[in-house]
């Protein structure tokens, strides 16, 4: 049974993924919704999803495609503006087919919000977030699926491997490789232009 603190966390958490899939949703009715049949295993991290279509603003941009994407690998789009590069990425991170929870899914649209935080602050409030959505994700297989599940061994790996006491630690060395020295790091992401902000993204 998860700690009284940890139940209190994901249910924080899961208000905010439900304001999440509120605004994707909220999106989605005025731009794309596709469809497709995930038939890879639940418990895979390697995906498969057959009959893939995607329709986006009156039109159909994909049609009946089988889509494979294979951990470990990097993958890159290529097609005209206007082919649907983007819009199939959105569709993907909105879950429009039932991918496994425990596969992380980020998609970087646009830059750190103009904040009073450092880029430290931010990145370390973002690496929280996702802890605690973990533990959320924790809570609900149990509920559902309970402690035998497959998924559980998954996500608990996910939890053990973050490490609050190192996110400071963690998010210096990561930001100094992409470029931050003591002046940009003491500066808020309010203070940054739009190029530095979408570094804080990554």
């Amino acid at each position: 049974m998860a700690p009284k603190g940890k139940k209190e966390k994901a249910s924080k958490s899961k208000a905010a993924s439900k304001a999440a899939e509120k605004a994707v949703a909220e999106e989605k009715d005025s731009g794309f919704r596709g469809n497709g049949v995930l038939t890879s295993s639940k418990t895979s991290y390697d995906l498969k999803i057959e009959g893939f279509t995607l329709h986006a603003y009156g039109g159909t941009l994909i049609h009946e495609t089988q889509i494979e994407l294979n951990r470990a690998q990097r993958y890159g789009l290529i097609g005209r503006n206007g082919s649907g590069k983007s819009t199939w990425l959105k569709s993907l991170a909105a879950r429009d087919v039932p991918i496994p929870e425990f596969i992380d899914i980020f998609l970087l649209e646009r830059e750190a919000p103009a904040t009073d935080m450092t880029p430290c602050e931010y990145v370390v409030s973002e690496a929280k977030k996702e802890m605690e959505r973990l533990e959320e994700e924790i809570v609900r297989v149990m509920e559902e699926e309970g402690q035998d599940s497959e998924i559980l061994p998954f996500l608990y790996s996910k939890v053990e491997a973050m490490d609050p006491t190192s996110f400071e630690v963690e998010a210096n060395r990561i930001l100094y490789g992409l470029g931050f020295d003591k002046k940009m790091s003491a500066k808020t992401t309010a203070d940054m232009s739009g190029g530095w902000r979408m570094r804080v993204a990554l």
